[in-house]
């Protein structure tokens, strides 16, 4: 469970990286998404593709894990983090460190 700074303060990367729906300072607005560490990273993208379900890829840096993030059937975001052993050529579609000035 990733509780995340909130408000609407947050830094505009912040909420581009996580995709930060909520302003919230209190209550379940706050818990910005559950976050799993997963294996098996081919096929949890092909699966979620092949049922039409949309996800973003991110890294933090290349160093850390990669990261899909989507939203459950009660658009409820979830975080499923991969060792970067099992990238072998996927591009994220954002990096936090190519992000300008302050970092999520």
């Amino acid at each position: 469970l990733h509780l995340t700074e909130g408000g609407a303060n947050t830094s505009e990367n912040r909420k581009k990286f996580l995709g930060q729906q909520s302003d919230a300072v209190k209550g379940t607005g706050v818990v910005d998404h559950v976050a799993f560490r997963c294996t098996g990273l081919p096929h949890m993208m092909d699966h979620p593709t092949r049922h039409r379900v949309p996800f973003t890829r991110r890294m933090v840096t290349d160093q850390r894990p990669f990261q899909l993030f989507l939203l459950d059937p009660n658009e409820v975001k979830v975080e499923l983090n991969f060792a970067n052993s099992e990238v072998n050529g996927v591009r994220a579609e954002l990096m936090a460190s190519e992000l300008p000035g302050d970092k999520p």
